[in-house]
């Protein structure tokens, strides 16, 4: 659908000058496509699990094209990195998230967590945060093999 309405908007010998993949670096009908029509192609890396997409070729595209500054949105999750690698707790932002949710949970029986961004433009924010908690935290088992007795249950918050 998108190739034909680009070919109808700048002829079809123009397509392909208009188009950029993002795929997998070897297999898939994408790639496939891309290579038979000699489309550029930025490859997804083999090592980069769903939840990290983001701070690929998948998410810093799209981002890129939104007016998002790809090298500023690295930067900014490399300064996490190294602020969440400390073993100052107060000084590691998701320790003290993770200590104030364990709290909520385990003291207080609070085990909702709700993200609710104060804007519409944000409201996909809210969703994509839900999904990133369950990939992540989201197991039937703990390390050890046990059952996950309870935890956190994200809930995005849409408005009404």
């Amino acid at each position: 659908v998108a190739r034909q309405w680009i070919e109808a908007a700048v002829d079809e010998d123009k397509a392909r000058g208009h188009f950029l993949f993002t795929t997998d670096p070897t297999t898939g009908a994408l790639r496939q496509i891309g290579e038979a029509e000699d489309v550029p192609m930025l490859p997804v890396p083999e090592n980069v699990g769903g939840r990290f997409s983001v701070l690929s070729p998948v998410g810093l595209l799209p981002a890129a094209v939104c007016g998002v500054d790809p090298r500023a949105l690295l930067a900014g999750a490399a300064d996490m990195v190294d602020r969440c690698r400390t073993d100052r707790l107060m000084a590691n932002p998701a320790g003290v998230l993770a200590t104030l949710l364990h709290r909520a949970d385990t003291v207080q029986g609070r085990s909702i967590h709700v993200l609710m961004p104060y804007s519409d433009r944000l409201r996909a924010l809210s969703l994509w945060f839900q999904q990133l908690w369950a990939e992540s935290l989201g197991k039937a088992r703990t390390r050890s093999g046990g059952p996950v007795e309870g935890g956190p249950t994200p809930l995005p918050s849409i408005g009404a």
